[in-house]
């Protein structure tokens, strides 16, 4: 099967596209009124490689990483320095973590940027979404009483937050819609 796209909006995306990577699923993919069906790439295994008589990586560099000449370094000793490399990309992605911001805080950062590089409606309709979100009182899920439970979601940290918080507040906005919410009227309701 090919992997053709006929949007021409995706076909930049097409070109950039490495012989490396294996396509394994589907993907439905929308491109103005046409809706078609691309494949999805697996990433793989980082490997050391000769290139142009360079011993040479892409993992963590899509430019690479240089480990020596192959007339000059052994590959043994080309591969040890690689493995190195590698351990040390994997102690920096464990070294990431959150901010230790509460939910509040986040939010109040993200409407400040929108205040100043966006327009005051879609200020406006943030500034709304989100003073649900933040006001809105933890309660049990699924059975579950989540961390934070009879506290208002703003006052968490935003490190506690998983997707349970975001499903619960999702069924509690559609049992209790806003009086600004507009509702599609029964008899024109998809049937």
């Amino acid at each position: 099967m090919s992997a053709k796209t006929t949007c021409g909006k995706h076909a930049d995306a097409q070109k950039n596209r490495t012989p490396f990577l294996y396509p394994i699923q589907l993907e439905k993919v929308t491109g103005g009124s046409k809706q078609f069906y691309t494949w999805s790439a697996m990433p793989r295994a980082p490997k050391l490689s000769k290139v142009n008589g360079y011993w040479r990586t892409k993992a963590g560099d899509e430019s690479g990483v240089y480990f020596g000449k192959v007339g000059e370094v052994p590959f043994k000793e080309a591969n040890r320095e690689f493995r190195k490399y590698l351990a040390t990309l994997a102690v920096d992605r464990k070294r990431i973590t959150l901010p230790q911001l509460s939910v509040a805080e986040i939010c109040e950062n993200h409407l400040a940027w929108v205040e100043s590089h966006r327009s005051p409606s879609l200020f406006r309709q943030r500034r709304s979404i989100l003073n649900y979100w933040c006001n809105h009182i933890v309660q049990t899920h699924n059975g579950r009483r989540l961390p934070g439970n009879a506290q208002q979601i703003g006052r968490l940290r935003a490190t506690v937050i998983t997707r349970p918080y975001v499903e619960q507040h999702i069924e509690h906005r559609a049992a209790n819609p806003s009086r600004h919410t507009v509702t599609t009227p029964p008899a024109f309701a998809p049937g």
